[in-house]
């Protein structure tokens, strides 16, 4: 008995996602910082809103990836925060699209991802937090926003990405 998953047998199965996750964890890691330039150590900034999101901030545009010619995909891997206004959790969520935020969002095309830092500004001590994200098509815009239970809260960060051929 052949068992299948997805019109797939489950060998074939196993060795796409054995490849797929191969791929993802053996790849080379960019990290974007502020203006979308690579190894910048100038953070993106996002401003939250009374225990709401805030505006968004455009991280990648139409023209910032692929960043290694060929790339036809990626994904966002991590966030670094480098620097924020108080020591409590922020959310960040990370939308993509290749339209409008408002219509990103409606379609749900985001994922959230938590951060907490201790210490304040530039004296933070974080860890740099995983981020489950789709595969994007090169060449589609994200952006973020954060939400904070403290209006005005800012955080600052830089984010890493993997890019593939398929």
């Amino acid at each position: 008995m052949i068992i299948a998953i997805n019109g797939r047998d489950l060998i074939g199965w196993i060795l796409d996602e054995t490849i797929e996750i191969e791929n993802h964890m053996h790849n080379n890691e960019k990290w974007i910082g502020a203006s979308a330039v690579e190894d910048s150590l100038t953070g993106y900034q996002c401003i939250s809103g009374n225990g709401a999101f805030g505006s968004e901030v455009l991280l990648l545009d139409t023209a910032n990836t692929p960043i290694e010619s060929g790339k036809l995909y990626f994904d966002l891997h991590r966030i670094m925060p480098i620097a924020v206004s108080n020591a409590t959790l922020y959310l960040l969520r990370i939308v993509w699209g290749t339209g409008t935020f408002a219509a990103a969002v409606s379609a749900r095309q985001y994922t959230t991802v938590p951060c907490i830092g201790t210490g304040v500004g530039a004296n933070i001590s974080a860890s740099a937090s995983n981020v489950i994200c789709k595969r994007i098509a090169s060449g589609t815009k994200v952006w973020a926003q954060v939400k904070n239970a403290t209006n005005l809260a800012t955080i600052n960060f830089i984010i890493g990405l993997h890019e593939y051929t398929k």
